[in-house]
């Protein structure tokens, strides 16, 4: 399994284990990695709440940031 298929699998196991509550009322609106240090890579989610594009009121619910745990791939 390549670094790709690696990340991947990270992510979605996090999003149903570690955020599964937040998974519930929030959806991703953009993903990136921090991998400047490369003992300490991970995935950062800036999400959104569907409510709020309704609801300009709810626009403070949109700052939510997820950190996901540290990924290390395994060498192949």
């Amino acid at each position: 399994m390549d670094i790709s298929e690696q990340s991947v699998i990270h992510v979605e196991k996090h999003m149903k284990e570690s955020f599964s509550e937040i998974m519930e009322d929030y959806i991703i609106e953009n993903m990136y990695w921090n991998d400047n240090d490369p003992n300490n890579i991970r995935a950062i989610a800036q999400m959104f709440r569907p409510e709020s594009v309704k609801d300009k009121s709810l626009k403070s619910l949109n700052n939510l940031f997820l950190l996901f745990p540290p990924f290390a791939p395994e060498d192949n």
